[in-house]
């Protein structure tokens, strides 16, 4: 009987110590797939061209930062991590207020360090985990919004140069007729008329307006 009841017991160990290597194999995997998980996330933040950083909901303190968020803001990793979000002026301050409450957060702001003025599109939002965590992408617009403005001056020179050519046709126009019928009577006057004295300066004067046309 106690022969049996051992055997029993062994065959019942066995099935269990076989339950354990299946749970502990996919254990293994699990793990494995997690890691590889962590990697490509930690490889995807390292590498973004936007600057990320990660917030803590609670205190809005740094915790991490990606090497585009640290040239963005010309800080080193140790102190933008020793870094309060409500620090990084003047834009920390509304991040951090929509932080502290879990808001999702989308604006263009400046930011100044030293005598350097950068502009920055930005966006945030909880990331949804246990620790509450949000991040925060910057993204530097400096160079887009001096080329938009560039390209407004450029269309506010073509639309100048079009009502520059209308106005000059307007002109133009009845001041040929003016021009010729003033060389008309000025032609039709005596060499000694005492009203030749009107149509020359009238004459000078429509010369000087056809000079500012051109």
């Amino acid at each position: 009987y106690l022969e049996e009841y051992n055997s029993l017991l062994f065959r019942r160990l066995e099935a269990k110590m076989d339950e354990l290597k299946a749970v502990n194999r996919k254990l293994v995997e699990q793990n494995a797939q997690l890691e590889h998980e962590r990697r490509k996330y930690s490889q995807l933040f390292a590498s973004a061209n936007d600057g990320i950083i990660l917030v803590s909901q609670a205190g809005c303190q740094i915790i991490e930062s990606n090497i585009h968020a640290r040239k963005i803001l010309r800080l080193p990793e140790q102190e933008l991590s020793q870094t309060m979000l409500d620090e990084l002026k003047p834009f920390g301050e509304l991040i951090a207020e929509k932080i502290s409450r879990g808001e999702a957060v989308q604006f263009e702001s400046s930011y100044v360090r030293g005598n350097s003025k950068t502009i920055l599109d930005i966006s945030g939002a909880p990331v949804g985990t246990a620790d509450n965590l949000s991040l925060v992408i910057l993204r530097n617009v400096t160079r887009r919004k001096e080329w938009l403005e560039r390209f407004i001056a450029l269309d506010k020179l073509r639309a100048l140069g079009r009502l520059s050519h209308g106005l000059v046709h307007e002109i133009r126009n009845p001041l040929n007729v003016i021009s010729v019928n003033l060389q008309f009577l000025d032609r039709s006057m005596g060499q000694d008329s005492e009203e030749r004295k009107f149509t020359k300066p009238a004459l000078d004067g429509v010369k000087a307006i056809e000079k500012v046309i051109r």
